[in-house]
Protein backbone atom coordinates (compact mmCIF):
# COMPACT_ATOMS: atom_id res chain seq x y z
CA UNK A 1 0.00 0.00 0.00
CA UNK A 2 1.39 3.24 -1.09
CA UNK A 3 1.36 6.10 1.99
CA UNK A 4 1.41 8.18 -1.45
CA UNK A 5 -2.33 7.32 -1.60
CA UNK A 6 -3.33 7.60 1.69
CA UNK A 7 -1.78 11.04 3.17
CA UNK A 8 -3.79 13.12 5.76
CA UNK A 9 -1.76 16.31 4.07
CA UNK A 10 -1.15 15.20 0.45
CA UNK A 11 0.67 18.46 -0.06
CA UNK A 12 3.23 16.67 1.66
CA UNK A 13 4.07 14.17 -0.94
CA UNK A 14 1.99 14.84 -3.65
CA UNK A 15 2.36 13.54 -7.38
CA UNK A 16 5.93 13.39 -8.27
CA UNK A 17 6.81 13.28 -4.54
CA UNK A 18 8.81 15.79 -2.13
CA UNK A 19 11.62 17.86 -2.04
CA UNK A 20 14.15 18.20 1.25
CA UNK A 21 16.17 20.71 0.73
CA UNK A 22 18.90 21.64 3.30
CA UNK A 23 22.23 24.27 3.27
CA UNK A 24 25.71 22.51 4.80
CA UNK A 25 24.85 22.04 8.31
CA UNK A 26 26.61 24.19 11.05
CA UNK A 27 26.05 24.34 15.23
CA UNK A 28 23.47 25.51 16.27
CA UNK A 29 21.32 25.34 13.00
CA UNK A 30 18.88 22.78 13.26
CA UNK A 31 18.61 19.76 11.41
CA UNK A 32 16.08 19.85 8.35
CA UNK A 33 13.02 17.79 8.49
CA UNK A 34 9.63 16.69 6.99
CA UNK A 35 6.28 15.05 9.28
CA UNK A 36 4.85 12.61 6.89
CA UNK A 37 1.34 11.78 8.47
CA UNK A 38 -0.22 8.48 7.15
CA UNK A 39 -4.16 7.78 6.84
CA UNK A 40 -2.65 4.19 7.67
CA UNK A 41 -1.92 4.44 11.42
CA UNK A 42 -2.26 0.35 11.88
CA UNK A 43 1.24 -1.25 10.76
CA UNK A 44 1.52 -4.43 12.35
CA UNK A 45 0.34 -5.81 8.90
CA UNK A 46 3.60 -5.10 7.42
CA UNK A 47 7.22 -5.74 7.67
CA UNK A 48 8.72 -3.09 6.00
CA UNK A 49 8.39 0.83 4.87
CA UNK A 50 9.96 2.08 1.52
CA UNK A 51 11.34 5.21 0.97
CA UNK A 52 11.94 5.42 -3.15
CA UNK A 53 14.35 8.87 -3.22
CA UNK A 54 16.84 11.07 -5.70
CA UNK A 55 19.30 12.09 -3.56
CA UNK A 56 21.31 15.46 -5.24
CA UNK A 57 24.60 15.68 -2.90
CA UNK A 58 27.87 13.92 -1.74
CA UNK A 59 28.03 10.19 -1.37
CA UNK A 60 28.11 8.98 1.88
CA UNK A 61 25.55 11.69 3.87
CA UNK A 62 22.70 9.93 5.92
CA UNK A 63 19.67 10.80 6.77
CA UNK A 64 16.92 9.29 9.85
CA UNK A 65 13.70 7.89 9.55
CA UNK A 66 11.64 7.76 12.46
CA UNK A 67 8.23 6.14 13.50
CA UNK A 68 6.08 7.26 16.25
CA UNK A 69 2.31 8.53 17.58
CA UNK A 70 0.72 11.52 18.57
CA UNK A 71 2.88 11.99 22.12
CA UNK A 72 6.25 10.99 21.44
CA UNK A 73 8.92 13.22 21.64
CA UNK A 74 11.28 12.94 19.08
CA UNK A 75 15.17 13.19 20.03
CA UNK A 76 14.19 12.08 23.81
CA UNK A 77 11.68 9.10 23.50
CA UNK A 78 12.66 5.94 22.10
CA UNK A 79 10.89 5.50 18.99
CA UNK A 80 11.52 3.10 15.54
CA UNK A 81 14.17 4.97 13.85
CA UNK A 82 16.68 4.26 11.13
CA UNK A 83 19.68 5.44 9.92
CA UNK A 84 20.17 5.74 6.00
CA UNK A 85 23.58 6.23 4.54
CA UNK A 86 23.30 7.30 0.95
CA UNK A 87 25.37 6.19 -1.67
CA UNK A 88 23.55 6.78 -4.84
CA UNK A 89 22.18 9.15 -6.34
CA UNK A 90 18.95 7.06 -6.97
CA UNK A 91 17.89 4.53 -4.70
CA UNK A 92 15.28 3.01 -2.18
CA UNK A 93 15.40 3.26 1.84
CA UNK A 94 14.20 0.18 2.88
CA UNK A 95 13.54 -0.32 6.49
CA UNK A 96 12.65 -2.99 8.61
CA UNK A 97 9.18 -2.63 10.85
CA UNK A 98 9.87 -4.87 13.98
CA UNK A 99 11.66 -3.80 17.45
CA UNK A 100 9.05 -1.58 18.10
CA UNK A 101 9.87 0.06 21.24
CA UNK A 102 7.53 0.01 24.27
CA UNK A 103 7.06 3.62 24.04
CA UNK A 104 5.71 3.40 20.34
CA UNK A 105 2.62 1.67 19.76
CA UNK A 106 2.52 -0.08 16.40
CA UNK A 107 -1.22 0.03 15.66
CA UNK A 108 -1.46 3.74 16.12
CA UNK A 109 1.46 5.48 14.30
CA UNK A 110 0.71 8.96 13.03
CA UNK A 111 3.86 10.48 12.37
CA UNK A 112 6.85 9.55 10.27
CA UNK A 113 9.75 11.97 10.57
CA UNK A 114 12.70 12.67 7.93
CA UNK A 115 15.64 14.50 8.59
CA UNK A 116 19.14 15.23 7.85
CA UNK A 117 21.88 14.45 9.40
CA UNK A 118 25.22 16.69 9.61
CA UNK A 119 24.94 17.42 5.91
CA UNK A 120 27.28 19.22 3.35
CA UNK A 121 23.75 20.02 1.83
CA UNK A 122 22.13 19.24 -0.77
CA UNK A 123 18.71 18.24 -2.07
CA UNK A 124 16.70 14.85 -0.61
CA UNK A 125 13.75 14.16 -3.33
CA UNK A 126 11.07 11.89 -1.49
CA UNK A 127 9.59 10.38 -4.45
CA UNK A 128 7.65 7.84 -2.99
CA UNK A 129 6.72 6.12 0.41
CA UNK A 130 5.21 2.79 0.77
CA UNK A 131 4.53 -0.09 3.27
CA UNK A 132 5.15 -3.70 2.34
CA UNK A 133 3.41 -6.76 3.62
CA UNK A 134 5.63 -10.03 4.22
CA UNK A 135 6.26 -11.48 0.76
CA UNK A 136 5.61 -8.34 -1.55
CA UNK A 137 7.91 -7.24 -3.85
CA UNK A 138 9.61 -4.08 -4.10
CA UNK A 139 8.09 -2.17 -6.57
CA UNK A 140 10.47 -0.46 -9.28
CA UNK A 141 11.68 2.93 -9.20
CA UNK A 142 9.48 5.67 -10.20
CA UNK A 143 11.14 7.31 -13.70
CA UNK A 144 11.74 10.98 -13.34
CA UNK A 145 9.99 13.70 -15.14
CA UNK A 146 11.60 15.72 -17.96
CA UNK A 147 12.08 18.89 -15.66
CA UNK A 148 13.58 16.18 -13.25
CA UNK A 149 15.73 14.60 -15.54
CA UNK A 150 17.64 17.91 -16.38
CA UNK A 151 17.06 19.53 -12.76
CA UNK A 152 18.69 16.31 -12.05
CA UNK A 153 21.36 16.03 -15.23
CA UNK A 154 22.42 20.22 -14.48
CA UNK A 155 23.31 18.97 -11.09
CA UNK A 156 25.81 15.86 -12.26
CA UNK A 157 27.42 18.50 -13.90
CA UNK A 158 27.53 21.13 -11.59
CA UNK A 159 28.98 18.55 -8.36
CA UNK A 160 31.79 17.16 -11.58
CA UNK A 161 32.35 20.82 -11.66
CA UNK A 162 32.93 21.86 -8.31
CA UNK A 163 34.62 18.87 -7.46
CA UNK A 164 37.35 19.26 -9.99
CA UNK A 165 37.95 22.85 -8.99
CA UNK A 166 38.34 22.07 -4.78
CA UNK A 167 40.61 19.51 -6.17
CA UNK A 168 42.53 21.84 -8.77
CA UNK A 169 42.98 25.61 -7.12
CA UNK A 170 44.71 24.42 -3.57
CA UNK A 171 47.39 22.41 -6.10
CA UNK A 172 47.52 25.21 -8.56
CA UNK A 173 47.82 27.80 -5.36
CA UNK A 174 50.96 25.50 -3.84
CA UNK A 175 52.31 24.98 -6.94
CA UNK A 176 52.47 29.24 -7.54
CA UNK A 177 54.02 29.67 -4.33
CA UNK A 178 57.11 27.15 -4.28
CA UNK A 179 57.73 29.14 -7.62
CA UNK A 180 57.36 32.82 -6.61
CA UNK A 181 59.54 31.01 -3.73
CA UNK A 182 62.58 30.37 -6.06
CA UNK A 183 61.85 26.64 -6.16
CA UNK A 184 61.66 24.49 -9.40
CA UNK A 185 58.43 23.26 -10.14
CA UNK A 186 58.34 21.67 -13.47
CA UNK A 187 59.18 18.06 -11.22
CA UNK A 188 57.45 18.23 -8.27
CA UNK A 189 56.59 20.96 -5.54
CA UNK A 190 58.23 20.67 -1.94
CA UNK A 191 57.02 22.32 1.08
CA UNK A 192 57.52 22.25 4.60
CA UNK A 193 54.10 21.88 7.01
CA UNK A 194 54.30 21.89 10.77
CA UNK A 195 53.14 18.87 13.33
CA UNK A 196 50.32 20.35 13.91
CA UNK A 197 49.09 20.67 10.51
CA UNK A 198 46.77 17.97 9.18
CA UNK A 199 47.67 17.45 5.09
CA UNK A 200 44.93 15.55 2.77
CA UNK A 201 46.57 14.16 -0.40
CA UNK A 202 43.44 14.80 -2.11
CA UNK A 203 40.19 16.56 -1.50
CA UNK A 204 40.26 18.85 1.23
CA UNK A 205 44.13 19.12 0.68
CA UNK A 206 44.94 22.87 2.24
CA UNK A 207 47.60 24.58 0.51
CA UNK A 208 47.59 27.63 3.58
CA UNK A 209 48.98 24.72 6.00
CA UNK A 210 52.12 24.26 3.34
CA UNK A 211 54.98 26.67 2.71
CA UNK A 212 57.80 26.71 0.48
CA UNK A 213 60.74 24.39 1.57
CA UNK A 214 63.38 26.13 1.77
CA UNK A 215 64.65 25.88 4.78
CA UNK A 216 63.69 24.05 8.14
CA UNK A 217 64.27 24.34 11.93
CA UNK A 218 63.02 22.46 14.93
CA UNK A 219 63.59 23.14 19.14
CA UNK A 220 63.15 20.59 21.57
CA UNK A 221 64.71 19.54 25.24
CA UNK A 222 66.73 16.37 25.48
CA UNK A 223 64.31 13.67 26.14
CA UNK A 224 61.89 14.79 23.73
CA UNK A 225 60.22 13.95 20.44
CA UNK A 226 59.80 16.68 17.66
CA UNK A 227 58.58 16.44 14.36
CA UNK A 228 57.69 18.47 11.22
CA UNK A 229 55.97 17.21 7.80
CA UNK A 230 57.95 17.90 3.98
CA UNK A 231 55.44 17.40 1.19
CA UNK A 232 55.54 16.82 -2.16
CA UNK A 233 53.01 17.53 -5.13
CA UNK A 234 54.35 15.75 -8.21
CA UNK A 235 53.17 18.12 -11.20
CA UNK A 236 55.20 16.98 -13.81
CA UNK A 237 55.55 13.34 -13.64
CA UNK A 238 55.10 10.45 -10.95
CA UNK A 239 57.10 9.96 -8.33
CA UNK A 240 58.79 6.67 -8.02
CA UNK A 241 60.47 5.72 -4.96
CA UNK A 242 60.33 9.57 -3.00
CA UNK A 243 61.66 9.39 -0.21
CA UNK A 244 63.22 11.69 2.33
CA UNK A 245 66.58 11.39 4.33
CA UNK A 246 68.43 13.24 7.26
CA UNK A 247 72.37 14.06 7.38
CA UNK A 248 74.16 15.50 9.08
CA UNK A 249 72.59 14.55 12.68
CA UNK A 250 75.08 14.43 15.99
CA UNK A 251 75.52 11.94 18.01
CA UNK A 252 72.31 11.97 20.51
CA UNK A 253 70.03 13.08 17.60
CA UNK A 254 67.86 10.94 16.13
CA UNK A 255 65.90 11.79 12.75
CA UNK A 256 63.33 9.52 11.28
CA UNK A 257 61.79 10.33 7.98
CA UNK A 258 58.74 8.30 7.28
CA UNK A 259 55.95 8.16 4.80
CA UNK A 260 52.63 8.95 5.85
CA UNK A 261 49.76 6.16 5.27
CA UNK A 262 46.09 7.46 4.42
CA UNK A 263 42.36 5.91 5.58
CA UNK A 264 39.72 6.36 3.32
CA UNK A 265 36.28 7.32 4.82
CA UNK A 266 33.43 6.98 3.20
CA UNK A 267 30.17 7.32 5.42
CA UNK A 268 29.79 10.79 6.60
CA UNK A 269 30.02 10.57 10.37
CA UNK A 270 27.68 10.97 13.02
CA UNK A 271 29.98 13.53 14.59
CA UNK A 272 30.89 17.25 13.45
CA UNK A 273 34.03 18.73 13.21
CA UNK A 274 35.42 21.71 15.16
CA UNK A 275 36.92 24.66 13.95
CA UNK A 276 38.20 28.23 15.21
CA UNK A 277 36.90 31.36 13.20
CA UNK A 278 37.03 34.81 14.59
CA UNK A 279 37.78 33.51 18.36
CA UNK A 280 34.69 31.23 18.61
CA UNK A 281 34.55 27.30 17.79
CA UNK A 282 31.99 26.53 15.08
CA UNK A 283 30.95 23.11 13.88
CA UNK A 284 30.31 22.14 10.63
CA UNK A 285 30.13 18.46 9.02
CA UNK A 286 32.88 16.07 8.76
CA UNK A 287 33.16 15.26 5.67
CA UNK A 288 34.93 12.28 4.04
CA UNK A 289 37.80 11.19 1.59
CA UNK A 290 41.32 10.36 2.57
CA UNK A 291 42.60 11.53 5.72
CA UNK A 292 46.20 11.40 6.99
CA UNK A 293 46.24 8.87 9.74
CA UNK A 294 49.44 5.93 10.32
CA UNK A 295 53.21 6.72 10.24
CA UNK A 296 54.45 4.22 8.31
CA UNK A 297 57.72 3.55 9.68
CA UNK A 298 58.59 0.39 8.53
CA UNK A 299 59.47 1.62 5.09
CA UNK A 300 61.76 5.08 4.19
CA UNK A 301 60.04 5.49 0.24
CA UNK A 302 56.85 5.62 -1.89
CA UNK A 303 55.75 6.10 -5.07
CA UNK A 304 53.85 9.36 -5.53
CA UNK A 305 50.98 9.55 -8.53
CA UNK A 306 50.40 13.44 -10.21
CA UNK A 307 48.50 15.53 -8.04
CA UNK A 308 48.25 13.78 -5.11
CA UNK A 309 50.19 14.79 -2.37
CA UNK A 310 52.07 13.11 -0.44
CA UNK A 311 53.69 13.74 3.38
CA UNK A 312 57.09 12.62 4.93
CA UNK A 313 57.08 12.55 8.58
CA UNK A 314 60.19 13.87 9.98
CA UNK A 315 60.32 12.90 13.30
CA UNK A 316 63.02 14.56 15.75
CA UNK A 317 64.11 12.90 18.97
CA UNK A 318 66.70 14.45 20.88
CA UNK A 319 68.32 11.51 23.51
CA UNK A 320 68.79 12.26 27.39
CA UNK A 321 72.71 12.29 26.51
CA UNK A 322 72.91 15.05 23.72
CA UNK A 323 75.08 17.73 24.04
CA UNK A 324 72.54 21.37 23.80
CA UNK A 325 73.38 23.80 20.99
CA UNK A 326 72.44 24.24 17.93
CA UNK A 327 73.00 21.90 15.00
CA UNK A 328 72.61 22.35 10.97
CA UNK A 329 71.61 18.93 9.30
CA UNK A 330 70.12 18.77 5.78
CA UNK A 331 66.59 17.20 4.51
CA UNK A 332 67.62 15.47 1.45
CA UNK A 333 64.41 14.32 -0.91
CA UNK A 334 65.09 12.32 -3.42
CA UNK A 335 63.38 9.68 -5.93
CA UNK A 336 64.59 6.84 -7.87
CA UNK A 337 65.93 9.67 -10.27
CA UNK A 338 68.51 11.42 -7.75
CA UNK A 339 68.02 14.04 -5.28
CA UNK A 340 65.26 16.70 -6.23
CA UNK A 341 66.03 18.84 -3.22
CA UNK A 342 68.76 19.52 -0.61
CA UNK A 343 67.20 21.59 2.64
CA UNK A 344 68.13 23.04 5.40
CA UNK A 345 67.46 22.39 8.22
CA UNK A 346 68.41 23.42 11.81
CA UNK A 347 67.90 21.71 14.90
CA UNK A 348 68.66 23.30 18.72
CA UNK A 349 68.72 21.26 21.79
CA UNK A 350 67.63 22.98 24.50
CA UNK A 351 69.71 22.64 27.76
CA UNK A 352 67.02 20.77 29.71
CA UNK A 353 65.36 17.33 30.04
CA UNK A 354 61.84 16.49 30.17
CA UNK A 355 60.38 13.54 32.40
CA UNK A 356 61.10 9.87 31.19
CA UNK A 357 56.91 9.63 32.18
CA UNK A 358 54.04 11.60 32.01
CA UNK A 359 53.26 14.51 34.89
CA UNK A 360 49.87 13.89 34.35
CA UNK A 361 48.59 10.72 34.96
CA UNK A 362 46.74 9.03 32.64
CA UNK A 363 45.12 5.55 31.52
CA UNK A 364 44.63 4.97 27.89
CA UNK A 365 43.25 1.58 26.43
CA UNK A 366 45.28 -0.12 23.81
CA UNK A 367 43.40 -3.11 22.28
CA UNK A 368 43.10 -3.22 18.43
CA UNK A 369 40.23 -4.68 17.36
CA UNK A 370 37.07 -4.25 15.34
CA UNK A 371 33.46 -3.69 16.45
CA UNK A 372 30.68 -5.20 15.66
CA UNK A 373 28.47 -2.17 15.47
CA UNK A 374 30.84 -1.41 12.34
CA UNK A 375 31.60 -4.68 10.61
CA UNK A 376 28.49 -7.18 11.83
CA UNK A 377 29.04 -9.93 14.61
CA UNK A 378 29.90 -13.31 12.48
CA UNK A 379 32.49 -10.43 10.28
CA UNK A 380 34.20 -9.58 13.66
CA UNK A 381 34.33 -13.00 14.87
CA UNK A 382 36.24 -14.11 11.82
CA UNK A 383 38.09 -11.48 12.50
CA UNK A 384 39.18 -11.79 15.39
CA UNK A 385 39.66 -15.78 14.88
CA UNK A 386 42.24 -15.57 12.23
CA UNK A 387 45.59 -15.38 13.09
CA UNK A 388 46.74 -13.67 10.09
CA UNK A 389 44.41 -10.93 10.43
CA UNK A 390 45.78 -7.36 11.49
CA UNK A 391 44.38 -7.38 14.86
CA UNK A 392 46.38 -10.57 15.77
CA UNK A 393 49.26 -9.81 14.29
CA UNK A 394 50.26 -6.90 15.86
CA UNK A 395 50.55 -9.38 19.55
CA UNK A 396 53.51 -10.66 18.03
CA UNK A 397 54.89 -6.77 18.31
CA UNK A 398 53.94 -6.35 21.92
CA UNK A 399 57.26 -5.05 23.21
CA UNK A 400 57.78 -2.68 20.65
CA UNK A 401 53.95 -1.66 20.86
CA UNK A 402 54.76 -1.04 24.50
CA UNK A 403 58.19 1.25 23.40
CA UNK A 404 56.00 3.50 21.10
CA UNK A 405 53.32 4.18 23.32
CA UNK A 406 55.92 4.76 26.26
CA UNK A 407 57.61 6.89 24.17
CA UNK A 408 54.38 9.13 24.41
CA UNK A 409 53.86 8.94 27.77
CA UNK A 410 50.84 5.85 27.82
CA UNK A 411 51.63 2.97 29.00
CA UNK A 412 50.46 -0.11 26.90
CA UNK A 413 46.96 -1.34 28.73
CA UNK A 414 43.33 -2.39 28.36
CA UNK A 415 40.71 -0.30 30.56
CA UNK A 416 38.11 -3.90 30.21
CA UNK A 417 40.62 -6.37 29.99
CA UNK A 418 41.10 -9.13 33.49
CA UNK A 419 44.30 -11.27 32.20
CA UNK A 420 47.28 -9.08 33.05
CA UNK A 421 48.30 -9.30 29.32
CA UNK A 422 50.46 -6.87 29.32
CA UNK A 423 52.54 -7.61 32.84
CA UNK A 424 56.07 -7.96 30.68
CA UNK A 425 55.81 -4.95 28.88
CA UNK A 426 54.90 -3.29 32.02
CA UNK A 427 57.50 -4.67 33.91
CA UNK A 428 60.21 -4.30 31.13
CA UNK A 429 59.14 -0.03 31.20
CA UNK A 430 59.66 -0.29 34.90
CA UNK A 431 62.99 -1.48 34.37
CA UNK A 432 63.96 1.49 31.81
CA UNK A 433 62.61 4.00 34.39
CA UNK A 434 59.52 4.36 31.91
CA UNK A 435 56.81 3.20 34.15
CA UNK A 436 53.18 4.89 34.52
CA UNK A 437 49.86 4.19 35.57
CA UNK A 438 47.79 1.26 34.38
CA UNK A 439 44.67 -0.31 35.13
CA UNK A 440 45.00 -4.00 36.79
CA UNK A 441 41.32 -5.16 35.83
CA UNK A 442 37.79 -4.14 34.98
CA UNK A 443 34.94 -4.25 37.89
CA UNK A 444 31.28 -4.20 37.60
CA UNK A 445 29.06 -2.80 40.22
CA UNK A 446 28.18 -5.46 43.11
CA UNK A 447 23.96 -5.95 43.50
CA UNK A 448 22.48 -8.52 46.00
CA UNK A 449 24.21 -10.34 47.99
CA UNK A 450 27.34 -10.16 45.89
CA UNK A 451 27.58 -13.70 45.41
CA UNK A 452 28.02 -13.51 41.88
CA UNK A 453 30.51 -10.32 42.16
CA UNK A 454 32.40 -12.22 44.18
CA UNK A 455 32.49 -15.33 42.32
CA UNK A 456 33.58 -13.82 39.18
CA UNK A 457 34.82 -10.04 39.58
CA UNK A 458 36.90 -11.01 42.44
CA UNK A 459 38.19 -13.68 41.64
CA UNK A 460 39.42 -12.11 37.98
CA UNK A 461 41.12 -9.41 39.86
CA UNK A 462 42.83 -11.12 42.55
CA UNK A 463 44.45 -13.60 39.71
CA UNK A 464 45.09 -10.48 37.74
CA UNK A 465 46.70 -9.03 40.96
CA UNK A 466 49.09 -11.66 41.48
CA UNK A 467 50.28 -11.45 38.07
CA UNK A 468 51.13 -7.69 38.46
CA UNK A 469 53.41 -7.93 41.88
CA UNK A 470 55.00 -10.50 40.84
CA UNK A 471 56.28 -8.36 37.67
CA UNK A 472 56.92 -5.88 40.36
CA UNK A 473 54.23 -3.06 39.27
CA UNK A 474 50.90 -3.65 41.33
CA UNK A 475 52.28 -0.39 42.58
CA UNK A 476 51.34 1.49 39.53
CA UNK A 477 47.76 0.18 38.65
CA UNK A 478 43.95 0.82 39.68
CA UNK A 479 41.06 -0.77 39.80
CA UNK A 480 38.90 0.47 37.09
CA UNK A 481 35.32 -0.44 36.17
CA UNK A 482 31.22 0.78 36.72
CA UNK A 483 31.93 2.34 33.27
CA UNK A 484 29.54 4.83 32.92
CA UNK A 485 26.83 3.59 35.58
CA UNK A 486 23.77 5.98 35.83
CA UNK A 487 23.59 7.63 39.45
CA UNK A 488 20.24 5.11 40.06
CA UNK A 489 23.05 2.46 40.07
CA UNK A 490 25.57 3.92 42.49
CA UNK A 491 24.65 2.06 45.43
CA UNK A 492 26.39 -0.92 43.58
CA UNK A 493 29.27 0.94 42.77
CA UNK A 494 29.71 2.01 46.03
CA UNK A 495 29.66 -1.56 47.35
CA UNK A 496 31.95 -3.08 45.03
CA UNK A 497 34.63 -0.41 45.63
CA UNK A 498 33.99 -1.39 49.54
CA UNK A 499 34.66 -5.09 48.85
CA UNK A 500 37.16 -3.99 46.68
CA UNK A 501 39.49 -2.26 49.65
CA UNK A 502 38.39 -5.19 51.86
CA UNK A 503 40.14 -7.30 49.17
CA UNK A 504 42.82 -5.47 48.05
CA UNK A 505 44.02 -3.10 50.93
CA UNK A 506 46.23 0.17 49.61
CA UNK A 507 45.24 -0.30 46.08
CA UNK A 508 42.85 2.74 44.16
CA UNK A 509 39.85 1.97 42.67
CA UNK A 510 38.25 4.46 40.17
CA UNK A 511 35.06 5.08 38.00
CA UNK A 512 33.10 6.70 35.71
CA UNK A 513 29.91 6.42 37.39
CA UNK A 514 27.78 9.28 36.84
CA UNK A 515 28.42 10.56 40.60
CA UNK A 516 28.75 14.36 40.08
CA UNK A 517 29.16 14.71 43.39
CA UNK A 518 32.41 13.37 43.25
CA UNK A 519 32.38 10.60 46.47
CA UNK A 520 29.04 11.60 48.55
CA UNK A 521 26.93 8.95 46.71
CA UNK A 522 29.89 6.86 46.77
CA UNK A 523 32.29 7.41 49.40
CA UNK A 524 34.42 4.44 49.39
CA UNK A 525 35.76 5.27 45.48
CA UNK A 526 39.06 6.91 45.53
CA UNK A 527 38.69 8.50 42.00
CA UNK A 528 36.21 9.58 39.61
CA UNK A 529 36.48 10.28 36.07
CA UNK A 530 33.46 12.85 34.15
CA UNK A 531 33.76 12.95 30.85
CA UNK A 532 35.35 16.53 29.72
CA UNK A 533 31.84 18.25 29.13
CA UNK A 534 30.48 16.96 32.59
CA UNK A 535 34.13 18.00 34.11
CA UNK A 536 33.38 21.67 32.85
CA UNK A 537 29.66 21.39 34.19
CA UNK A 538 30.11 20.01 37.33
CA UNK A 539 33.72 21.84 38.44
CA UNK A 540 32.09 23.38 41.26
CA UNK A 541 32.39 20.36 43.00
CA UNK A 542 35.65 19.26 42.46
CA UNK A 543 37.81 20.99 45.11
CA UNK A 544 35.76 19.54 47.81
CA UNK A 545 36.15 16.31 47.00
CA UNK A 546 40.15 16.76 46.50
CA UNK A 547 40.13 18.64 50.12
CA UNK A 548 38.43 15.51 51.29
CA UNK A 549 41.44 13.47 49.42
CA UNK A 550 39.18 11.96 46.13
CA UNK A 551 41.14 12.57 42.80
CA UNK A 552 38.86 14.37 40.12
CA UNK A 553 39.98 13.09 36.07
CA UNK A 554 38.42 13.36 33.04
CA UNK A 555 38.05 11.50 29.84
CA UNK A 556 37.10 11.14 26.12
CA UNK A 557 35.64 8.51 24.45
CA UNK A 558 33.36 8.66 21.58
CA UNK A 559 32.01 11.25 22.87
CA UNK A 560 32.09 14.42 23.44
CA UNK A 561 31.55 15.40 20.36
CA UNK A 562 32.76 19.07 18.34
CA UNK A 563 32.99 21.93 20.01
CA UNK A 564 34.61 19.63 22.33
CA UNK A 565 38.42 18.62 22.23
CA UNK A 566 38.50 14.55 21.14
CA UNK A 567 41.09 12.39 18.94
CA UNK A 568 39.03 11.68 15.72
CA UNK A 569 41.10 10.62 13.13
CA UNK A 570 39.25 13.95 11.21
CA UNK A 571 39.92 15.94 14.12
CA UNK A 572 42.94 18.95 14.24
CA UNK A 573 45.96 17.55 15.72
CA UNK A 574 46.12 20.40 18.28
CA UNK A 575 43.09 18.61 19.87
CA UNK A 576 44.70 15.56 21.76
CA UNK A 577 47.81 18.12 22.80
CA UNK A 578 45.16 20.71 24.38
CA UNK A 579 43.72 17.28 26.02
CA UNK A 580 46.90 15.97 27.40
CA UNK A 581 47.05 18.90 30.34
CA UNK A 582 46.83 22.45 27.92
CA UNK A 583 43.34 22.50 29.05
Amino acid sequence: MSLCAVLAAVALLPEGGQKLVFGPWEDPQPFVETIVRPQVHDFTAYDRCVLDYVYLGESGESFHMYFAGDKEVFGKDDVLASRKTVWEDRGQWVFGLSGWPKCTDPTNVTRIRIRTDMSRGGELWLRRLTLLKPGEALEPLPPLTADEQAAYDRFVKFRAERREREFREPRAAFVRTCAAAGLETTVCALGLADSMSRVRPRTGFDASAVRPALSASLDLARGEHEALQVVVLPTGRALTRFGVRCEGAPKGVDVTCSPVGYVKTVAQPIYGLGSTRDGHRHVGPTGTGWWPEPILSYTNACDVAVDDVQSFWIDVRAARTAAAGKYDLTLVATDANGVLRRIPFAVTVRDFEIPATSSLPVLVTFNPRPHDRTVGKDAMKAIMDDPASPVNLWKRHRDEWADFLADRFIMIDDLYGHDAKYADQLKRMKAQGRLGDFTIGYWNPARGDCGHWKAHDLVQLKAACETFREAGVLDHGWLYGADEVPIRGIAGVDKAAELLHEAFPGLRVMTTARDYSFGEAAPHVDAFCPPTEFYVKHAAAIPAARAKGREVWWYICESPRAPWANIYMECQPIEPRLLMGAM
